[in-house]
């Protein structure tokens, strides 16, 4: 396979599909003259991750901002769309489905990325602020919602979250969990009845 330039910081060839025709399906489907220099990419990624197959059928989207400018200023505006979630959301349901929409952008911006060769370090931290992006808008959403229900003041919360292992040292990788530990000062915030 070649590398493609915007997306690769190193010569990484790319994998042959191990599923072909998934990879054709895929590449047919989102037009191989539409994709360009992108159509190796996405061979590889459709045809080696049922997943990822699916993932670039729903984010089609992003494809040509992909492939004109790679993928750090598509993710950056990715990241800070999940991170200002918390403060539109006008409900929990609309949060969460905001947030897994951005989710699956984030994997699919990454997930390419990384077949055409990020550094580890690179992929470990752009998943780090994803998951950082989204923790902020799910406290920020939380706060906002405690300010409306009377529970809190909307000066200062007296909350922090903490992350701890791969999250705190911005080692995520795809299947991690994240470690969060919430404290709060017991001036400000009364829990419980």
């Amino acid at each position: 396979g070649r590398r493609m330039d915007a997306f690769a910081d190193s010569q990484a060839p790319l994998p042959l599909p191990a599923d072909p025709a998934a990879a054709e399906r895929v590449v047919a489907s989102l037009g191989k003259d539409a994709l360009g220099t992108l159509a190796p990419l996405v061979a590889a990624a459709a045809g080696n991750s049922p997943f990822l197959a699916q993932a670039l059928l729903r984010q089609s989207a992003l494809l040509p901002a992909l492939r004109h400018g790679g993928p750090d200023p598509v993710l950056s505006a990715t990241v800070a769309g999940a991170a200002g979630v918390g403060a539109e959301a006008d409900s929990l349901p609309a949060l969460m489905q905001a947030l897994r929409d951005h989710k699956l952008a984030a994997a699919t911006i990454i997930a390419l990325a990384d077949i055409a060769g990020w550094p580890t370090q690179k992929v470990v931290a752009a998943l780090s602020a994803f998951a950082d992006a989204a923790i902020g808008a799910a406290v920020t959403f939380l706060l906002r919602d405690a300010v409306r229900g009377g529970q809190l003041s909307d000066a200062p919360s007296g909350f922090v979250v903490l992350a701890m292992g791969k999250l705190g040292a911005r080692e995520l990788n795809y299947s991690s969990d994240i470690d969060l530990i919430v404290l709060w000062d017991q001036d400000r915030v009364r829990l419980g009845n």
